[in-house]
Formats: C-alpha cells, sequence, structure tokens
C-alpha cells in the first residue's frame, strides 16, 4: 500500500514545485502524500511487531522477553501516535490536499508535525537498533558451532535495517 501510495504521489508531483505543477496534480499530489504518512505508519507498525513475534520465539531468558514487549509496546505507541495526529492534523481531513485551491479549513502548525516526525524517527530507530542487536544475545549461548552462529547473526539482525 505504502510503495502504491508513493508511486502515484510521485505520478502527480510529489517531489516538484508546487508552482511548476496544474491545480489538480497538486491536489491529487498532496492526497497521496497524506495517504503515505497513513500507510507509513501502518506498514511500519506491523513489520515490528511481526518481527518482535519473530524473536519472541527465539527467546528463552525472561530479559529478553521484557525487551521485545517494551519495543513493540514503545512501537504501537508511538506509531500509533504520529498515525492520528497525521491523519487528523487538518480539519476536515480532505484541507490537507485542498488547502492550495482555496478550501476553508484550518491545520495544526507544521513545526509539531516536524517535531512529531523526528520524534517518531528517533523512537524507530532506537528499536530497530535493539530488534538489530538483541538476535546476538538471543543466540550467544546455543549449542551450535561458532561458524554458524556468525552466519546466523547478520541474517537474525536485518531487523536493524
Amino acid at each position: 500500500m505504502f510503495a502504491t501510495c508513493v508511486i502515484g504521489g510521485i505520478h502527480y508531483g510529489t517531489g516538484r514545485h508546487m508552482a511548476d505543477l496544474d491545480p489538480e496534480d497538486a491536489m491529487k499530489a498532496m492526497r497521496y502524500w497524506w495517504l503515505c504518512y497513513v500507510a507509513y505508519c501502518l506498514t511500519m507498525i506491523s513489520a515490528k511487531i511481526s518481527i518482535g513475534y519473530f524473536l519472541l520465539r527465539l527467546t528463552v531468558h525472561r530479559i529478553h522477553v521484557w525487551i521485545i514487549w517494551t519495543v513493540m509496546s514503545l512501537t504501537v505507541v508511538t506509531g500509533l501516535v504520529f498515525f492520528f495526529v497525521t491523519l487528523f492534523q487538518c480539519n476536515p481531513i480532505s484541507h490537507f490536499w485542498t488547502q492550495n485551491i482555496g478550501e476553508k479549513g484550518t491545520c495544526i502548525n507544521v513545526e509539531i508535525i516536524i517535531a512529531l516526525t523526528y520524534l517518531y524517527g528517533t523512537v524507530s530507530a532506537i528499536c530497530d537498533f535493539t530488534f538489530g542487536i538483541l538476535p546476538i544475545f538471543l543466540i550467544w549461548n546455543l549449542n551450535m558451532r561458532k561458524s554458524v552462529k556468525v552466519a546466523l547473526v547478520p541474517i537474525l539482525s536485518m531487523a536493524c535495517m
């Protein structure tokens, strides 16, 4: 869904100056931009929850279980806050993509969205880093050859990407 929104947005002018776009295309590009926000949040929450549940299947130590549940909870909370703020940042919602053609409505200050984006990005990076490093500790004491462990760590750490 996210990729579809990105492709649609690019088709209608996302990434180009608004002055260079036809007003109808600008409106469609902004609609796709808004859909990208929504799709991104849902995609990231789903992906990280999926990775968390996968890692829970490999976990035997209680501390690792707590770390995974904490990361998953933090991901869901920050993701849902970002989702709902971006979803309802304009009143009416359609004002997000119709504001450039003179439609009436209001939007929250863009600085709030920027600050929230930085917060969400920071939390997301910390969660990704945690999910990327955790597999080292999960397989450290497993009963297998060292070469197998060395091969498994990068595969399991792909969650960091």
